[in-house]
């Protein structure tokens, strides 16, 4: 996959995206381990749902308000999320 960087990840960015991915969790009962982060959680689960023929609605819809709080947690619009220290989103978006 490719990713197109919009810019480089600061610590704050890396803080405000895991506490949103936190709330999201929370809000949503997305079930965490310990030994998850928050965001794989929910980057997860939703690939679960997205992925299993009776909740594919669900996923998408999750999908949506996941990359609206990314996009709100990075500040800028067009993120969806940070990979290899820089905030971005794929190429085929």
């Amino acid at each position: 996959m490719t990713w197109v960087v919009i810019r480089t990840a600061t610590d704050d960015d890396f803080a405000r995206w895991r506490n949103a991915a936190e709330r999201f969790a929370a809000r949503h009962n997305i079930p965490r381990n310990e030994w998850r982060s928050a965001v794989m959680a929910v980057e997860d689960h939703i690939y679960y749902l997205r992925t299993r023929g009776d909740t594919e609605r669900e996923g998408a819809y999750l999908q949506k308000l996941w990359n609206q709080v990314t996009a709100r947690a990075l500040r800028d619009p067009s993120a969806r999320g940070i990979a290899w220290g820089a905030i971005g989103h794929p190429a085929n978006e």
